[in-house]
């Protein structure tokens, strides 16, 4: 089981950008996301997009691990929550 925190290559750069002391450099970012393995559908996972507040992504994980559903609290407009079913293992 993945919960996969999805964003924007412009999100976490800016994110990256407005933390200081930060080991590592947001030149970096650009290898990172080349080398990111998508999941696959027949890995049992949730994306979450990291657009939302941390509290709702807590819940939507956290709903997502007792019962497999996305919890009943709304993310927000553009939020994103996909599943990818229990191969049955």
């Amino acid at each position: 089981m993945f919960i996969h925190m999805h964003g924007s290559f412009e999100l976490l750069a800016k994110r990256m950008a407005d933390r200081t002391g930060h080991f590592m450099p947001v030149e970096l970012l650009k290898s990172q996301f080349a080398a990111l393995d998508e999941l696959q559908a027949d890995e049992r996972h949730v994306v979450l997009d990291i657009a939302a507040l941390p509290k709702q992504l807590v819940n939507r994980a956290a709903a997502w691990l007792a019962n497999g559903e996305p919890s009943s609290a709304k993310l927000g407009e553009g939020a994103a929550f996909r599943t990818a079913p229990s191969s049955g293992a």
